[in-house]
Parts: C-alpha cells; sequence; structure tokens
C-alpha cells in the first residue's frame, strides 16, 4: 500500500510504502529512508482501519481551496482502495481512522 501526505506551510512531500510482510519505506524529497519492519501492533491497527466497510461511504463535498491554504493532502492506494482527504476535508470517521493508523508511521519509519 502507498500512503503519501503533502502540502503544508513548509510544502512537504512524504510518501509512505508497505509491503505486505509489514516492511516500510519512507520517502522524503525523493529520498527512501531505511526499511524498517511494522510492529504487530501497528499492522493489526492499520488493518482493522483499513477494512472498515465504511470507507466506501461518500465524503463530503471538498473544502474550497483558497480557504484550507496550507493544509495537508493525504492520498492513500491499496490494492483494492483509494482514498484521499486533507486538512480542511478529512473524509468520513472511517478515513480517520486510517489517517490516524498511518500517519504516525511517518515518524515512526524514519
Amino acid at each position: 500500500m502507498d500512503f503519501s501526505r503533502s502540502g503544508g506551510f513548509a510544502g512537504l512531500d512524504e510518501r509512505l510504502h508497505i509491503d505486505a510482510d509489514g516492511t516500510a519505506t519512507v520517502t522524503r524529497k525523493g529520498r527512501a529512508g531505511k526499511p524498517v519492519q511494522l510492529t504487530t501492533t501497528q499492522l493489526a491497527a492499520l488493518r482493522k482501519a483499513l477494512s472498515d466497510p465504511a470507507l466506501d461511504a461518500p465524503a463530503d463535498a471538498p473544502a474550497d481551496p483558497r480557504a484550507c491554504a496550507d493544509a495537508f493532502q493525504y492520498e492513500i492506494r491499496t490494492p483494492s482502495w483509494r482514498g484521499s482527504a486533507d486538512d480542511c476535508n478529512p473524509g468520513t470517521p472511517a478515513m480517520q481512522k486510517v489517517l490516524s493508523a498511518l500517519t504516525p508511521l511517518l515518524q515512526a519509519t524514519s
């Protein structure tokens, strides 16, 4: 699966790739970090969040981009699902759980 967080005041561009075996690699500004193995707790939380059928529910309409300056944009891709959100429109509660599981992994795999 792939997760990206971009934007913000500093113009971040962070990408997280997680293999099926739980090996995770973060790429920042085109430079990949050292792969790490996620813990069983991290993988379980992520799998639980991604298995929520509510992820298929439609999200609210996107916010006016002018009203959401310097916000982060998030994109998630799995083999069977794709979702996106931003700080002004964080999506459904199910999407928020996925983001809550993924965002800390950007730091944990540094």
